[in-house]
């Protein structure tokens, strides 16, 4: 008995154990702080809605307005920026769901979030990664974990969720934090829409609304989680890539390149 209650002791006051628990004491209480400040305060509500529908002798303008302070009411490069803004300010996680995925503005934010640590997961169309003008090869090549729905149905979904509140409670559990990242963040779903090229940004009517509420981030991240479980992990063979799909892939590459230099 005395054996049994000294092996108690000693592995109760083990450094490491005591670390766990102090953590998850701590944690615990930060984590009923911010829903006590959520109950008393509420989160904010924020809402944007951007439209892209440039007319139609506007669209191969050359001089297209790019500054945030553009007058004009539908300038597409303005709306671009105000979309991928979402994405350079995620801080934790950024999980997206889209049919097509071929604006290279998207790509850098993309590319921009997973450099910083941010965790980023795609879902998409199974035939949509060999269309051509797709950038999904070189979100792979990044590593960004990307699932390819392949069973004959579309995926013609649209939407993102960005530092939402379901996803970082996920990632916390299995770390020992001793304070909760949900403090440090405001969810965003963003859907519509828009599919995320430029044939969408730049010549057809598109909408997208990007919403901070707590209930539709928690309505959307168990359709996403689903088809995360469902769906197979990309893998190079998916891209099938011929000589002449090599030539375009390497175009992307040097568009790219040019967009990074622009910024």
């Amino acid at each position: 008995m005395w054996a049994v209650t000294s092996s108690f002791i000693k592995n109760l006051f083990n450094l490491d154990n005591l670390s766990s628990i102090l953590a998850s004491v701590i944690y615990s209480c930060n984590y009923k702080l911010y829903f006590l400040w959520l109950w008393i305060y509420n989160e904010p509500d924020r809402a944007d809605v951007i439209i892209f529908n440039e007319q139609q002798h506007n669209i191969h303008d050359e001089n297209i307005h790019t500054k945030l302070q553009c007058k004009r009411k539908y300038c597409e490069q303005c709306r671009i920026k105000r979309l991928v803004m979402y994405l350079y300010n995620a801080k934790h996680s950024i999980d997206v769901a889209q049919l097509a995925i071929s604006h290279i503005d998207m790509y850098l934010a993309l590319e921009d979030a997973w450099l910083r640590g941010v965790n980023v997961r795609i879902v998409t169309d199974g035939q949509m990664v060999r269309v051509r003008g797709t950038i999904t090869y070189y979100l792979f090549k990044l590593g960004i974990p990307i699932r390819l729905e392949s069973s004959g149905f579309v995926l013609h979904h649209k939407f993102a969720i960005i530092d939402g509140e379901p996803r970082i409670l996920e990632l916390e559990q299995d770390q020992q934090r001793w304070y909760t990242r949900l403090w440090s963040r405001t969810g965003f779903v963003m859907t519509g829409s828009l599919n995320w090229t430029r044939q969408g940004t730049m010549k057809n009517f598109e909408n997208v609304v990007a919403i901070s509420n707590r209930s539709v981030q928690q309505f959307y991240q168990p359709i996403f989680d689903e088809m995360w479980i469902r769906f197979h992990p990309l893998e190079i063979e998916d891209f099938e890539f011929r000589d002449v799909e090599n030539k375009i892939v390497s175009r992307i590459a040097t568009q790219i390149n040019d967009v990074r230099k622009f910024y």
